[in-house]
């Protein structure tokens, strides 16, 4: 009897299709039915053979003759770890039994790509369909079921996923070992990951060069006197909103008078230079003060009144990347922790739709059925649910969220049609549910409407305005009530009347430096990076996608963490020293590759792809012959210019190190995850170039070859940034990793370490101040941090415990601050498809029945070598009064 075999991403997807089709026996890797035959994949089960299983000249020591490295077709590869999986895949595959085949992969382009490397690694030549779904709750996945597309219909997907692949891997595998050769250290270069690096780096530098400067405001604040409280309209204080639009025309009739019990005794204005009325700002402090005692003592009269009438649109429902923007301003989720945790309500809890979109539109066909998660949420919020259904249902209303063709892949994140208890979900669940629940709500309700008003006042010759606004409808704000919709009211007042001047003051300003990024500030930059490109082309395409895609900017984000080229300071995320050196190096010698541009050109080629107006062939030309020149333009720098531009780079970010190491008197230098001994003695003044490490996005493949690659160079892994114990420097290390394995945790006893407290540490031992702390019981207490013998420790005040204001405990870790060194290196498994990564154990190469060209591996990482050498982060302390038994780890 013939059989359709469906093949999911995932186990759990797997599980929620079998029973849908009746497959519900378990078999070794695949569940079966009467007409069905359902199996998974665990995420890429196929990838690139790596250089030296592509060409034998490619084998051995990494040197700058086998550059550069471009298979003139791409050999797959069965990746070790998950080779059973596919070993069942490809008996199912084979089976005489199964007729055909239904794709049920992630509804995406790297979806695309995980199934079409299994088929063409497999041989398969039996028809395919695709199942294309939004939605995992049960009728979502039916309607799916009923509605499959045809494979042909997404083969120009699948040739645009092979395409970003393969050319991310020629792009990471080629200069990442070309900079690792040249410069002896390993150094990772993607396609995404350079260019955010270097929108890092010019962050720091901008900050670090900034030089503020002192300027004036002048500021007054009046009250009406006598008659002048004749009432001309309600009039109000600046609104921050960013997305207020004062949309209507000068209202000619004047609003009615507030009331005086709403309007203020007094209010304030600020002094605008003639004759623009445009300026505040003074650059003399003489002149500001030549101004304010002019003014002073001297009555006031209102010059002019004016009233507009605006409205703020309702938002459009969440994209990824908007909504962990909103998850990381309003409750510090990074972007990984959102995506995890949105990811969790839509496969798991089944309460949202497909989280890694990057449209903000729905369908008209989802709008015919939208009622019903309308019903599904009127529990939680009953209110702004009625007054959603009520426009909705009066058929009068055009709703700019409903829009198909601005729908890419799938539309935005809605709630589904499931009913959902908010108390079995986890409290950041709870929270991203929340935010796109309201989200939604938000989308169908009413513009909020308000009266904006700019009232000038004449003091003597020089004019002061005050502005404002009064809300007339709260509209969708009373959905989002965070959002800033307060009512600022000024006096009624009319043309002519009199005021007094009850306050002229000279107030002294500083210009401030940029801030550092954020997560969400980050990845508004990624989804914008178009800005810096000049071609309006790529613009666009940019405009699109940015930088990466929302379902990868979290993990290249993670990626620049884990290779140590940034680093979380709280919120911040800010550029270490060795990616500054890296940058600088990069933007030097592979402008194109640092810049958005390289970026903007492929994202607008591979929607071409897409759309089927441009050839996967025309692509990987363009790229292979970009590639073949920027290696050749590189190999011929100097050897002397090379090290030059190394040797500058190294000593603009050189810094002095923390301190010593109290077990071994090294030198102790910050890392991403806190201080570290380097294992080497104080150095003598004289220059010292830092080596940068560690690989690209990608996969965990690339941390093996990274070390085999270091062994062949023999580069040391040094550099003020460098984390201890690091494996780049050549061969396995000796117990405790053959250097000193000391470091002060960044994260020490539920709380954060700054720079000046483990300075402190390091020169003293002990911390003068005490500092609150919660132990793993959720307690909080009092003590100063003492460190000796290479262990920190808690002295608890004996006044006893007092409330910690620094929040709650942090997660339980392995005990002990100094500990043996483990040299693994860290995990480097890349999300599926995160653009930019060098070395992955991808694979592209036959081309197949599926029409595709072949397949690329996901874009790997290159040569990552272990980033931090020492296992464990310190555990909370006992209770006070308990003992603090000791760890295995102690020293």
């Amino acid at each position: 009897m013939s059989k359709t075999l469906i093949i999911a991403e995932k186990p759990s997807v797997a599980r929620e299709l079998a029973p849908l089709v009746g497959a519900t026996q378990r078999r070794a890797g695949f569940l079966e039915g009467p007409d069905h035959l359902v199996s998974w994949a665990v995420g890429h089960l196929v990838g690139i053979a790596e250089p030296e299983e592509q060409d034998p000249a490619w084998a051995g020591r990494w040197t700058l003759d086998q550059l550069p490295i471009l298979p003139p077709r791409f050999r797959l590869r069965v990746l070790p770890e998950t080779a059973d999986q596919f070993a069942v895949l490809r008996r199912l595959l084979t089976d005489e039994r199964v007729t055909g085949v239904i794709n049920a992969t992630d509804a995406g382009r790297e979806g695309e790509l995980i199934f079409r490397r299994i088929y063409l690694m497999a041989e398969c030549a039996k028809p395919v369909r695709r199942l294309w779904a939004n939605d995992m709750t049960e009728e979502g996945l039916r309607k799916s079921l009923a509605r499959l597309l045809p494979d042909a219909e997404k083969r120009n997907l699948g040739l645009a996923s092979f395409a970003r692949a393969e050319a991310d891997w020629l792009v990471g595998m080629n200069y990442s070992r070309l900079f690792t050769v040249r410069t002896g250290g390993l150094v990772s270069v993607g396609r995404v990951q350079t260019p955010v690096l270097c929108l890092l780096t010019a962050r720091r530098r901008e900050i670090e060069q900034f030089v503020p400067q002192d300027f004036w405001t002048v500021e007054g604040v009046f009250t009406p006197g006598g008659k002048g409280r004749a009432a001309q309209g309600g009039v109000a204080a600046p609104d921050a909103s960013p997305d207020a639009t004062a949309d209507a025309s000068p209202d000619t009739t004047q609003d009615t008078p507030a009331p005086a019990s709403d309007a203020p005794d007094s209010f304030p204005a600020v002094w605008h230079r003639p004759p623009e009325l445009r300026e505040t700002r003074v650059d003399s402090e003489d002149e500001a003060s030549a101004i304010a005692n002019a003014c002073t003592g001297r009555e006031g009269v209102v010059e002019s009144v004016a009233s507009k009438a605006g409205s703020q649109q309702p938002p459009l429902p969440f994209d990824l990347t908007t909504l962990q923007r909103e998850a990381n301003t309003r409750f510090g989720l990074s972007a990984k922790d959102t995506l995890t945790h949105a990811q969790a309500l839509y496969e798991t809890h089944k309460l949202i739709t497909y989280p890694r979109t990057d449209s903000r539109h729905l369908t008209k066909e989802l709008f015919a059925e939208i009622l019903n998660h309308f019903r599904a949420i009127h529990h939680l919020y009953p209110d702004g649910t009625m007054l959603a259904v009520a426009r909705i249902k009066s058929g009068k209303v055009k709703f700019p969220c409903v829009d198909d063709r601005k729908v890419t892949d799938h539309h935005a994140i809605i709630p589904t049609a499931r009913k959902g208890d908010p108390a079995r979900l986890s409290q950041p669940e709870r929270q991203i549910y929340e935010m796109i629940c309201r989200r939604f709500i938000a989308a169908f309700c009413a513009e909020a409407r308000f009266a904006t008003s700019t009232v000038t006042v004449k003091v003597g010759e020089h004019a002061f305005i005050a502005r404002g606004k009064v809300f007339k409808e709260k509209g969708w704000l009373a959905v989002e009530p965070w959002r800033a919709a307060e009512d600022t009211p000024l006096p009624p007042l009319r043309k002519g009347a009199k005021l007094h001047t009850d306050d002229i003051r000279r107030v002294t300003r500083q210009t401030k430096a940029p801030a550092h990024y954020t997560d969400a500030s980050l990845l508004a930059a990624m989804e914008t990076a178009g800005k810096l490109v000049e071609d309006e082309e790529l613009r666009q395409a940019m405009k699109e996608r940015g930088l990466g895609t929302p379902a990868t900017r979290a993990q290249v984000i993670e990626t620049l963490l884990q290779r140590g080229y940034v680093g979380r300071h709280g919120k911040r995320i800010i550029a270490s020293d060795r990616g500054m050196q890296v940058a600088e190096v990069i933007e030097a010698l592979l402008p194109d590759v640092a810049s958005p541009e390289l970026t903007g050109t492929w994202e607008k080629a591979l929607k071409d792809m897409e759309a089927g107006t441009a050839t996967y062939p025309q692509f990987m030309h363009g790229i292979r012959e970009s590639v073949w020149n920027g290696v050749h333009r590189i190999k011929r720098v100097g050897g002397r210019n090379l090290d030059r531009l190394l040797d500058t780079a190294s000593e603009r970010y050189a810094r002095t190190p923390d301190g010593l190491c109290p077990l071994c008197g090294g030198e102790v230098r910050e890392t991403p995850r806190g201080w570290a001994c380097t294992g080497q003695p104080p150095a003598p003044s004289g220059k010292k170039r830092g080596k940068a490490a560690n690989g690209d996005d990608g996969d965990g493949q690339d941390a093996a070859r990274a070390k085999r690659g270091a062994k062949k160079t023999g580069a040391p892994n040094g550099g003020p940034d460098a984390a201890p114990n690091s494996e780049a420097d050549g061969g396995t290390p000796p117990a405790n990793g053959g250097r000193c394995p000391f470091i002060l945790w960044r994260t020490s006893f539920g709380r954060e370490l700054d720079e000046p407290t483990a300075r402190e540490l390091l020169a003293t031992g002990r911390t003068a101040q005490a500092m609150d702390f919660t132990s793993r019981q959720g307690k909080p207490f009092r003590a100063h941090l003492v460190l000796k013998g290479g262990r920190l420790r808690p002295e608890f005040v004996p006044d006893g415990p007092r409330r910690a204001t620094d929040g709650a405990s942090a997660p339980q870790q392995p005990k002990e601050n100094a500990q043996p060194a483990d040299n693994a290196a860290p995990d480097t498994s890349n999300a599926a498809g995160t653009p930019g990564s060098l070395g992955a154990s991808g694979s592209l190469g036959a081309s197949g029945s599926l029409g595709t060209p072949g397949s690329l591996g996901t874009p790997g990482s290159l040569g990552a070598s272990g980033t931090s050498g020492v296992t464990g982060e310190p555990d909370e302390p006992a209770e006070p009064g308990e003992p603090d038994t000791p760890g295995s780890a102690d020293i």
